[in-house]
C-alpha cells in the first residue's frame, strides 16, 4: 500500500472520508495479501512434500532419492518462511483493521478522531511500533498471541509440514548418503533446517513480546511526561 496522502487544505470531514477510504482499501489489500500468502506457502509446501514422499515409497535410483531429500529440505524451508510471512502480514492486516474500525465508529457516532494519528498508524511498520499508541499495540499483541482462529490453525499446519519434511529427510539420509562425508553434510543440513524452524516458532512469540515492550515503553514515557517537574 502507498503512503496516506491527506492535504491540509481539505476540511476535517473531507480528510476523514479520504482516510476512511484508504483504511478500508488497506484492510482489504492486507487481508487479501495475507490469504494469498497462506495459500501460496501451504500449496507449494504440500506439493513438494507429496513429491518427496512419493519418491520415498518406491524403489528409486540413488540420484532420484537424493533429489527427494533436497525437495523435502526446500519444502521445510518454505514452511518456515510461511510462518514468518504469516505473522508479519497479520500485523499489517490488524493495524489497518484497527484504524478502519475506529474511523467507522467516529463516522457513526459523530466523534472527531485524531486524523493525524490515524494516518500515521495506517503506515506504521514492525520496525516502528512506536508510531502506534499503547492501546493499539496491546490490541495487536493480544490478537497475535491468541490461540484461536484460522491464523493459529495455519501456524500449526506450517509447523507440522516442517516436522514432516525433517522426518522425510531423516528417513532418506541413511539410504541416500553415499559416504561418511555426504552423511555428515546432509546431517548438518537437517540440523540447520531444524534450527531455522525453531527460529520461526520463536519469531511467532517474539513479535507479541516486542509489541508488549513497545507498549510498556510508551506507557512509561507518558507517565513521566505527565508528572509535574
Amino acid at each position: 500500500m502507498s503512503g496516506v496522502q491527506l492535504s491540509r487544505e481539505m476540511t476535517d470531514d473531507d480528510r476523514l472520508v479520504a482516510l476512511l477510504e484508504q483504511a478500508g482499501e488497506a484492510t482489504r489489500f492486507e487481508g487479501e495479501a495475507l490469504w494469498r500468502a497462506i495459500e501460496f506457502f501451504v500449496g507449494i509446501t504440500a506439493t513438494l512434500l507429496a513429491i518427496a514422499f512419493a519418491v520415498l515409497q518406491v524403489a528409486v535410483p540413488r540420484l532420484l532419492g537424493s533429489a527427494a531429500f533436497f525437495v523435502a529440505a526446500i519444502a521445510g524451508l518454505i514452511a518456515i518462511l510461511g510462518q514468518y510471512v504469516l505473522f508479519i502480514q497479520t500485523f499489517y492486516y490488524l493495524r489497518a483493521r484497527l484504524v478502519r474500525d475506529r474511523l467507522l465508529t467516529a463516522v457513526a457516532t459523530g466523534r472527531a478522531p485524531d486524523l493525524d494519528y490515524e494516518a500515521r498508524a495506517l503506515t506504521a511498520s514492525l520496525a516502528e511500533p512506536q508510531r502506534l499508541r499503547v492501546d493499539d499495540l496491546e490490541a495487536i499483541e493480544r490478537d497475535l498471541r491468541s490461540r484461536g482462529g484460522v491464523r493459529w490453525v495455519f501456524r500449526i499446519i506450517f509447523g507440522l509440514m516442517m516436522v514432516f519434511a525433517l522426518v522425510l529427510m531423516l528417513d532418506l539420509l541413511p539410504s541416500q548418503a553415499s559416504d561418511d562425508a555426504e552423511f555428515f553434510l546432509w546431517s548438518i543440513l537437517i540440523i540447520l533446517l531444524a534450527g531455522f524452524g525453531a527460529s520461526g516458532a520463536f519469531f511467532g512469540f517474539w513479535i507479541p513480546k516486542a509489541l508488549r515492550r513497545a507498549a510498556d515503553r510508551a506507557r512509561s514515557a507518558g507517565s513521566q511526561a505527565s508528572q509535574p517537574r
